[in-house]
């Protein structure tokens, strides 16, 4: 509930005042994606009235340990796979592409810069990620 306006629904989209695009990053292991990754996704889509979320497996993870996680590319397949049907999901590369150790803030900048300034950037994150 909306403490500045109690009659609000959780489920009633945040009024924001933003204007242009609006895109939401939603990264991850996706080891494998599963249907709360795309709750998740869907929540946060209607909720913050986004234009996308962009999905993002993760290359090489600091947080993770080496080896534990399956293959870049099956991963990749998984996501393309499971959104294939939500025309407002996209899935990149990005972390996967750029190789070695991947940082969410060099994500952040490297899709600001090829989604450019009118597009506001929303980073979605699980519980997982934000209790490590």
């Amino acid at each position: 509930m909306n403490v500045s306006n109690p009659q609000q629904s959780p489920l009633t989209p945040h009024p924001l005042r933003l204007n242009g695009n609006r895109l939401g990053l939603l990264g991850g292991s996706f080891n494998p994606i599963h249907n709360g990754h795309l709750a998740i996704a869907h929540h946060v889509y209607e909720r913050l009235q986004l234009s996308r979320v962009l999905f993002i497996p993760t290359g090489d993870p600091p947080h993770k340990q080496s080896g534990s996680l399956a293959p870049a590319q099956t991963r990749l397949k998984m996501v393309e796979l499971a959104i294939a049907d939500t025309p407002f999901f996209e899935v990149s590369a990005i972390e996967i592409n750029r190789g070695g150790r991947s940082y969410s803030i060099d994500t952040v900048h490297e899709v600001r810069s090829q989604y450019g300034p009118s597009w506001n950037l929303f980073f979605i994150i699980g519980l997982d990620a934000f209790l490590e």
